[in-house]
């Protein structure tokens, strides 16, 4: 379709477990392709936001919604700190 000059990926998954060490959440996880921040009205609060070398090297970046984030680390920031989705670390 000629008309469609940029698409987005986004995929909602089964969410039955998000913790870390200092937290757990009943957050939803959905993954996503690095173009859907440029489509959405996603506001970045502080890190970044995925890249194309993220998508092609599959790695293992999760971006937190605020809720989530002070559900998962309570006492403070959560950059640079790991949480694990279902069975798999971010």
């Amino acid at each position: 379709m000629p008309f469609i000059t940029q698409f987005s990926a986004q995929k909602t998954l089964d969410t039955y477990s998000i913790f870390s060490a200092k937290g757990k959440s009943n957050g939803e996880a959905t993954g996503v392709s690095p173009s859907f921040f440029e489509l959405s009205k996603f506001q970045l609060a502080s890190g970044r936001l995925l890249t194309k070398e993220d998508d092609l090297g599959f790695s293992q970046v999760a971006l937190l919604g605020s809720t989530t984030a002070k559900q998962l680390f309570p006492l403070g920031d959560a950059l640079g700190k790991h949480i694990k989705i279902n069975h798999l670390w971010f």
